[in-house]
């Protein structure tokens, strides 16, 4: 069943110290995301575990397929990923289907 919005959440450790080379990776993320459909809701740091969540939204499973494939097409991509695995330590991802509660 295909459900009208797709939540990606991906949460990533990263080393200590790292934070401002980070948000500019992270930004780097959210500018490729965009520039190719996707919707993101933002970057949120938690100091005490010194993580990082980004949030995006996608209409459906099938979109975020699709914008995936077309980032990672991009010639942007690779180095981004590049410099971010230089600073993540951990990492997970969830994809969520959003409820609708309103009917």
């Amino acid at each position: 069943m295909e459900h009208d919005v797709i939540t990606r959440i991906r949460i990533s450790g990263i080393k200590p110290g790292t934070l401002p080379e980070f948000t500019r990776v992270a930004r780097d993320w959210k500018n490729l995301l965009e520039r190719h459909g996707g919707r993101v809701i933002g970057f949120y740091f938690n100091e005490n575990d010194n993580r990082v969540t980004g949030i995006a939204e996608y209409d459906s499973r099938a979109r975020l397929s699709e914008i995936q494939r077309s980032c990672e097409a991009d010639p942007a991509y690779g180095q981004i990923q590049s410099r971010a695995e230089q600073m993540i330590t951990s990492f997970e991802e969830w994809i969520l289907d959003k409820l609708d509660v309103d009917r």
